[in-house]
C-alpha cells in the first residue's frame, strides 16, 4: 500500500489525495468518513475480499470507479469485477506508469460524469426558470403591463410563437375544486 501511495505521482494525474487502507474494515471506515472517486483494491484483503468491498462501495456510491490491482489472474475474479462494472483489472506486477495511465483514465471518467451531472442539473434549473418566466409573461399579458413590441420580443425568447400582424387576447380560466370537507 505504501509503495503505491509513494510511487505514483498522484498530482500529475489529477488526484488530490491518496489514502491507504489495510483491511476491508479500515477501508469501510474511511468510506464512512469521506467520499472517494476512485478505489484501488486487491482481491485478497484482511477481514474480507476486494470483491466484497467493491460490492459494498457500489451500494454506497455507485459513482466510485473501482480498479482492481491484484496478483490473481484467475478469470473468475475478473468476471466478478466485470459484473460489478469495475473500471479496470490490472495484474501485478504493474509498473507505476501503467497504473498512472489507468488512474488517469478513471479520473477522466469521473470528471466526465460530473460534467454530465452538472449539465443535467443546469438543464433542469433552466426548465424551472423557463416555466417561471412563461408564467410571468402570461400574467403580464393578462394584466396589460407591457407594450406589444416588448411582449413579442419576450415571447420569442421564451419559445412562444406570436405571429406578426395578429392580435392576441389572453384569457384567464380559473377552475376551483370544492373542498370535500366543506360539503359536509
Amino acid at each position: 500500500v505504501e509503495g503505491i501511495i509513494n510511487g505514483v505521482n498522484w498530482k500529475k494525474i489529477g488526484v488530490d489525495k491518496a489514502v491507504g487502507a489495510y483491511s476491508m474494515k479500515d477501508a469501510i471506515s474511511k468510506f464512512d468518513d469521506d467520499s472517494f472517486d476512485i478505489a484501488l483494491l486487491d482481491i485478497q484483503m484482511p477481514f474480507g475480499s476486494g470483491i466484497e468491498l467493491a460490492e459494498w462501495i457500489k451500494k454506497k456510491n455507485s459513482q466510485t470507479e473501482i480498479i482492481f490491482l491484484t496478483s490473481h489472474a484467475e478469470f473468475e475474479y475478473a468476471q466478478k469485477a466485470i459484473k460489478l462494472a469495475c473500471f479496470d483489472y490490472l495484474i501485478q506486477p504493474v509498473d507505476y506508469g501503467e497504473l498512472e495511465g489507468c488512474v488517469l483514465r478513471a479520473v477522466k471518467r469521473v470528471n466526465e460524469g460530473r460534467m454530465a451531472k452538472n449539465l443535467i442539473e443546469s438543464g433542469e434549473q433552466w426548465n424551472r426558470s423557463l416555466d417561471d418566466m412563461t408564467e410571468i409573461f402570461w400574467r403580464e399579458s393578462i394584466l396589460g403591463t407591457s407594450e406589444a413590441d416588448d411582449m413579442r420580443r419576450r415571447a420569442k425568447g421564451l419559445g412562444i410563437l406570436l405571429k406578426e400582424n395578429f392580435s392576441y387576447l389572453p384569457v384567464l380560466l380559473i377552475h376551483q375544486l370544492k373542498d370535500a370537507t366543506a360539503l359536509d
